[in-house]
């Protein structure tokens, strides 16, 4: 038997005109959403740690909201999601500031007017006053800190790191978790998703076993889910996850990663190691509809 010439799907790392037009349109609006409600949090909430992770957590659905409406815009590229969320994230640091102005501040909503319609410098001067008073961006908690102007730029600088690297990341872990097929202009959309039993082999024997006999392979595993004996120190399973586009019958793929389950005294076993395998890998029209029919088998 010939061993299936098997490859991975390849991006064309194009960018249509409709992933701007929706990051401009629908992405910036939901990041300004977040950022209000980040503003209510970094003004009311006392407990520093507490606002540190809700700065993590702002950056991070605001990177996501940009990749989401940048792939929903039909972008195949990583660098373009990435550099759409850093933007969604800067303008969401914008306009958290005015609605922090709005809410701290005498006269806040006057003053966040004017400084919606305000330069660099004006920016400049209105943090370099703030900073002499003392009010910290990250718990915001007035003029009882004994932090230095030095200090407090630095802090903020801190703060405005920790939501553009969150947002560029969940961007970037994000992308391609689905194949576009450029013959229909339509995303994959996934057929199948389960854990197979393998505790017979290493992971690293998976890609080689699928090239020699092809993906029917996978047939003859086990469903995790079906019963059968289980070590008392862990076993060994293949998540297999099968996506096309129904559309084009060539557009077939199947990633699949390794993960070692633990079993606990009590509750669910839990993933302590995980492996990726191969992602997006073709299959024949075949030997794909076999495996998401084994895979849905209950």
């Amino acid at each position: 038997m010939n061993a299936p010439a098997y490859r991975q799907y390849k991006t064309s790392g194009k960018v249509s005109w409709r992933a701007p037009l929706l990051v401009l349109t629908v992405a910036l609006p939901i990041s300004a959403l977040c950022a209000g409600i980040y503003a209510l949090v970094v003004r009311y909430n006392p407990f520093i740690y507490f606002t540190v992770l809700a700065s993590l957590a702002f950056g991070a659905c605001v990177g996501l909201v940009a990749q989401m409406t940048a792939e929903k815009g039909n972008s195949r590229n990583r660098r373009f999601d990435v550099a759409a969320s850093l933007c969604a994230a800067i303008f969401a640091l914008w306009v958290h500031w005015l609605v922090w102005i709005a809410l701290r501040r005498t006269e806040g909503l006057e003053v966040a007017m004017r400084m919606a319609t305000s330069g660099v410098h004006s920016w400049l001067m209105f943090f370099d006053d703030l900073s002499s008073r003392r009010l910290l961006s990250i718990t915001r908690g007035g003029a009882r800190g004994a932090l230095s102007p030095t200090t407090m730029v630095i802090l903020w600088i801190v703060e405005a790191l920790l939501v553009s690297l969150a947002a560029m990341g969940a961007a970037f872990v994000c992308h391609g978790k689905q194949a576009f097929s450029e013959r229909t202009g339509k995303w994959s959309k996934t057929d199948a998703q389960a854990a197979l039993y393998f505790n017979h082999g290493n992971f690293s024997d998976v890609l080689a076993s699928i090239n020699e006999h092809g993906l029917g392979w996978l047939n003859g595993l086990p469903l995790d889910s079906d019963p059968h004996p289980r070590a008392v120190d862990g076993w060994n399973i293949l998540n297999v996850e099968c996506v096309s586009e129904p559309s084009d019958p060539e557009f077939r793929f199947v990633t699949i990663t390794g993960a070692t389950t633990k079993p606990r005294p009590k509750g669910r076993p839990v993933t302590q190691h995980k492996a990726d395998i191969c992602t997006l890998l073709h299959a024949e029209p075949s030997a794909y509809e076999s495996l998401v029919v084994r895979l849905t088998q209950q």
